[in-house]
């Protein structure tokens, strides 16, 4: 006699989550920032879960140019929060100037948001993928202190900066059409060369 299987749970929406509407308009910056509000402690936690832990601890010293760069981010794009971030030094854990861990998370999710975006123009647009920060990778100093850099390469190209404000998914300038010449004199008077 064969094994009895357990019967197979229906799989289908979780009604507890509201589905997009389909064929209907595409989601408005409103309801983006509607939906970013609703979930953002979630995503925040979600990104903390990500942060690698470093091969050594991180100088504060490195730790406070990243929050540099990404405060200058903040200036250019005015939705996003200013980064703040002091080191605190806790007996016991570090030393009087490093952070033994992952990147404090005032840091590291705004840090993670921001590779996202430049990965996302960098996926509209080829150009910017040289500055792709990979931020899962940032396990040291010397690989932290290259994103820090890297970032603040892409922020003195205006193209780039651009990009930024407007976000991957902005309409690109449309050519204006080039005028054809009327040749219609020009055929009429030839008519009679033929």
């Amino acid at each position: 006699m064969p094994p009895v299987m357990p019967p197979t749970p229906e799989v289908g929406p979780n009604p507890s989550v509201p589905l997009p509407p389909l064929g209907g308009a595409p989601a408005t910056d409103a309801d983006l920032l509607a939906l970013a509000d609703q979930i953002d402690s979630g995503k925040a936690d979600l990104a903390m879960k990500a942060a690698p832990q470093p091969e050594k601890p991180y100088k504060v010293r490195t730790l406070n140019l990243l929050r540099d760069v990404l405060n200058k981010v903040v200036k250019i794009v005015p939705d996003l929060p200013p980064v703040e971030w002091e080191f605190v030094p806790v007996d016991g854990v570090g030393g009087r100037d490093q952070v033994n861990g992952p990147i404090p998370a005032p840091l590291w999710v705004p840090f993670f948001g921001i590779a996202g975006a430049i990965e996302a123009l960098a996926a509209a647009n080829p150009m910017f993928s040289d500055y792709l920060l990979h931020p899962l990778d940032a396990l040291d100093d010397v690989s932290l202190a290259d994103a820090v850099n890297t970032l603040d390469m892409a922020l003195k190209n205006p193209e780039f900066v651009k990009a930024l404000k407007e976000g991957p998914n902005a309409p690109e300038a449309e050519e204006e059409p080039k005028e054809e010449p009327d040749m219609t004199d020009e055929y009429a008077s030839r008519a009679g060369e033929f």
